[in-house]
């Protein structure tokens, strides 16, 4: 199986202290990765990194291409970013979240075609369906982004081809 992401020795300095060190990752293409480990372990850091959002040393592959070859909206096609405290998650339906996965896939400024309505659509069933956890527990921003994610994945499918 291919790689969809990899990296050779990232390491990411934070206020000028380094936090992550030759850190190497494979996570293979079509498949469900989990980062796990206590709280201010780097994990978000690392998946920043990882998404180019962070400056880093060390080396970053999307689909086997250096991270910085990608040009933005081309890049935004394969690779998105959601964090787990983003603000408004709670103001927009997953539907609506799951659209804006497509917005790399339309003209600047241009409303959702037929195309992307029926990617969205598309999206597993489940993905949409399942119930919300109980306010105030402190896994709404969780809930959501799995379910986006879950959703995005189908909604986003031209590195896959």
């Amino acid at each position: 199986m291919s790689a969809a992401l990899q990296t050779r020795g990232i390491g990411v300095a934070l206020g000028g202290t380094p936090v992550l060190h030759g850190i190497d990752v494979v996570l293979p293409a079509a498949r469900w990765t989990s980062v796990v480990g206590p709280n201010g372990a780097g994990k978000s850091t690392l998946l920043k990194a990882l998404a180019g959002l962070l400056p880093h040393s060390g080396e970053v592959r999307l689909m086997d291409r250096p991270l910085a070859q990608w040009r933005g909206r081309e890049r935004a096609r394969c690779l998105a970013w959601l964090g787990q405290g983003e603000a408004g998650a709670d103001d927009l339906s997953v539907w609506d979240v799951a659209m804006l996965g497509r917005l790399p896939h339309q003209a600047w400024l241009a409303a959702p075609t037929e195309a992307d309505r029926a990617a969205v659509e598309q999206a597993p069933p489940w993905s949409m369906l399942c119930a919300p956890p109980r306010p105030g527990t402190g896994a709404n921003a969780r809930w959501v982004l799995s379910r986006v994610v879950s959703a995005s994945a189908c909604c986003s499918r031209a590195c896959w081809r």
